[in-house]
């Protein structure tokens, strides 16, 4: 097989891995972080009444948020407020969470929504029922093990490629191949006697 197709071939498997290995990290942690959220918000959760600072309908594919005059919504979008809420500390806080879209379309800015949040982080909150989920956790832990057996299986083709494919771009068994034939070529052969040779004449 010519270099030039074993070098893309390995930079292709290797492009993979990489990839395969981010997705696998980003499983691990988001499920990871959905599970202990789930859990603080059972045992520290408090739910007060927040207010709507802004409204707006985010892209998931651009990451480009449109404001509220925006009126053809695809299913690539997701609906989002701004909220500011005070904890029982006295402190106010800020930031941004999805809503499906009847809340969406029933909120107004400036009026208020139940948000709940967990006493010893603050920034950890939801709005109205959108709790993080077994379902949320799910996803990530499938998306962990899916990804997690696909780069398995792709550092074993990696491996399997390397050790087939030496620099120089000929395979082990071909270079096997070609010493034993070198060697055969220049094993040294015994003269052959011809029939008769070395005897006398009459003999």
């Amino acid at each position: 097989m010519p270099k030039w197709i074993t070098d893309r071939i390995g930079v292709g498997l290797i492009g993979l891995l990489i990839f395969s290995l981010l997705l696998t990290v980003t499983g691990y942690i988001a499920s990871y972080d959905a599970r202990r959220k789930m859990n603080a918000f059972a045992s520290d959760g408090r739910t007060i009444s927040g207010m709507i600072t802004n409204k707006y309908i985010r892209d998931v594919t651009r990451d480009q948020a449109y404001w509220v005059y925006v009126h053809n919504v695809s299913r690539t979008q997701t609906h989002m407020v701004d909220v500011s809420f005070q904890t029982e500390d006295g402190k106010f806080h800020y930031g941004s969470a999805d809503v499906t879209n009847a809340i969406y379309d029933l909120s107004e800015v400036g009026s208020l929504i139940r948000v709940t949040y967990v006493r010893s982080n603050p920034d950890w909150f939801y709005v109205a029922d959108n709790a993080p989920t077994d379902r949320d956790v799910a996803v990530f832990s499938g998306m962990f093990f899916y990804a997690g057996t696909g780069s398995l299986l792709i550092l074993i083709a990696l491996g399997a490629f390397i050790f087939w494919t030496p620099v120089g771009g000929t395979s082990a068994g071909e270079s096997a191949m070609a010493t034993g034939s070198r060697e055969a070529s220049f094993r040294p052969t015994r003269p052959q006697s011809r029939a008769g040779f070395g005897k006398r004449p009459g003999h």
